[in-house]
């Protein structure tokens, strides 16, 4: 079945998507790396038998019908604008709950009289709404504001696909934060150190290493230096960092753009923008040429 995105496995009627496996019938759905999600929409990971999940992050593991919520699972069911519901089941509004039923900000309530307030507590979001500081409008059927996340912009992930300076987030109604950094000494630059695991003595991990790419310092763990012993491959030269910042600028971004097949000139979407160098096709196209 037809699917648009990028890096899509396994998975059918999956629209508008990003790093997802085993999607179905869902869309603009991304980091939904554990088969399977279903009937979702506008999500964020992780999946893993998630259905009928709407406007919410971090939900997963037999999760169905969560709306509006973070860190939701598992087997979380009929949770609304509720953040850290561990196996909860019709909730409203709730945190830092586990395995509880029909509750409305943290208090519980027979099933009628839930059933009741959430439909009049629905009503009146409609009616009186949240203004932001900035005088956006917040209804019922919206995320939770931006302004009361538990994070700051530069600390996200949508920092690093969507970078925003300090004052650009701060305008859009985000939160900054300033990272301090702990100062270290480096014991060792990255040029003196071994070029093989053999050459390795245990006393690395007592190192303070300068990274080859930012100079900050960094040292390797003994569970580091076990694995990579087992896996027979080098020692690092970068800071944990400047390696995560090395893989993560080879994947394609979460973006879709308005392409002609430079074979048929057939149009297509791809996350290659126009400007790269590739040649790009549509399906049948690159069938045709790999045959």
């Amino acid at each position: 079945m037809r699917v648009t995105g990028d890096y899509i496995y396994e998975s059918k009627n999956t629209h508008d998507a990003y790093m997802v496996a085993g999607a179905e019938d869902s869309r603009y759905a991304q980091f939904v790396s554990v088969p399977h999600a279903r009937d979702c929409y506008d999500y964020s990971g992780w999946g893993n038998g998630a259905e009928k999940i709407y406007e919410a992050a971090v939900v997963g593991e037999g999760a169905n019908g969560v709306k509006f919520s973070f860190e939701c699972w598992p087997d979380a069911l009929d949770n609304e604008y509720s953040i850290y519901a561990i196996s909860c089941k019709h909730v409203f509004g709730c945190v830092s709950l586990k395995r509880k039923h029909y509750c409305i900000l943290n208090k519980g309530y027979p099933k009628e009289e839930y059933e009741r307030l959430v439909s009049q507590i629905k009503k009146d979001m409609e009616r009186n709404p949240y203004r932001d500081p900035q005088g956006r409008i917040w209804s019922y059927g919206e995320f939770l504001p931006i302004n009361l996340s538990l994070f700051a912009y530069n600390e996200s992930l949508a920092h690093a696909y969507f970078p925003k300076t300090e004052k650009e987030s701060l305008a859009s109604g985000f939160k900054w934060h300033e990272f301090t950094a702990t100062p270290y000494t480096a014991t060792k630059q990255w040029v003196d150190m071994p070029d093989t695991l053999a050459e390795t003595p245990d006393t690395i991990l007592q190192e303070v290493i300068a990274c080859a790419s930012c100079g900050k310092a960094f040292c390797i763990v003994s569970g580091e230096l076990a694995l990579m012993k087992n896996l027979s491959i080098p020692l690092p030269r970068e800071c944990p960092t400047c390696r995560h910042n090395a893989r993560f600028v080879r994947t394609n971004p979460p973006r879709l753009y308005n392409r002609s097949c430079q074979k048929c000139s057939r149009p297509i979407q791809t996350s290659y923008a126009p400007e790269r160098p590739e040649i790009i096709y549509c399906e049948e196209c690159y069938k045709v040429e790999i045959a």
